[in-house]
């Protein structure tokens, strides 16, 4: 497992997302500044069916972009929740990935995969699962989260290659691939959209944001810095 600075992320304010309450949170407005779509809420999870739907705007279907989000885990692997027949480890940060077809194939997710690492990956296209190890449409991170430890998971598509970043640190990226986004699904955070919803997360998901460009590895590393107190994330 790779070793990483410990975060100080305060969480000012929680939203608790469970049962009624989330789904009445569901579209709420982002703080919109210049190119950048922010979410102040810090939302605990407790690894079962809520979910945050923040819709599908224009703004966050662009050519390049770069999600980030701060994630503290509760748990590593359902239950409480459950994710059906797909892999218990399972658990959506960041989610824009279509309901329609076989799994993964339009969109694209940010999420901790059921092998402990980080993962960012893009659709497959028709009949393709672009969320599988070893496909040019997924990058897996080099950390391996552990409970109750705060990290900064940052995925990039920019015009030449895809990327993960954690604590600022780029840990893995590809070449551009060929991959499908029908720019048809609604962000979610803490949960997939897929076949209904699975994928629950469980811990807190903090200061999410959504770029409209794909930010240089030094601005990713400055903006975590800044979140985390002024500490150096790395």
């Amino acid at each position: 497992m790779k070793a990483t600075r410990v975060l100080v992320v305060v969480a000012s304010i929680f939203a608790l997302a469970s049962g009624a309450w989330a789904q009445s949170i569901s579209g709420q407005n982002p703080v919109i500044r210049g190119d950048r779509f922010a979410w102040p809420l810090a939302f605990q999870f407790d690894g079962s069916a809520p979910t945050i739907d923040v819709g599908n705007s224009p703004g966050l279907n662009t050519p390049t972009f770069t999600v980030s989000a701060y994630v503290k885990f509760n748990a590593l692997s359902h239950p409480p929740g459950s994710n059906g027949d797909r892999p218990a480890g399972d658990m959506s940060i960041v989610d824009k990935i279509s309901d329609a077809g076989i799994d993964n194939s339009d969109g694209w997710r940010l999420l901790k995969q059921d092998d402990g690492f980080f993962w960012f990956c893009l659709g497959g296209g028709p009949g393709i699962n672009g969320c599988i190890d070893g496909a040019a449409t997924t990058v897996i991170s080099t950390t391996v989260p552990v409970v109750e430890v705060w990290y900064n998971v940052v995925g990039v598509l920019s015009e030449s290659e895809i990327a993960i970043y954690v604590n600022g640190v780029k840990e893995a990226s590809k070449p551009l691939p060929v991959f499908t986004d029908t720019h048809s699904a609604d962000v979610r955070i803490g949960s997939s959209a897929e076949g209904g919803g699975y994928a629950y997360f469980n811990g807190v998901i903090n200061h999410v944001a959504f770029y409209e460009k794909a930010l240089s590895g030094k601005h990713i590393n400055a903006l975590c810095t800044a979140t985390n107190g002024g500490v150096p994330c790395h």
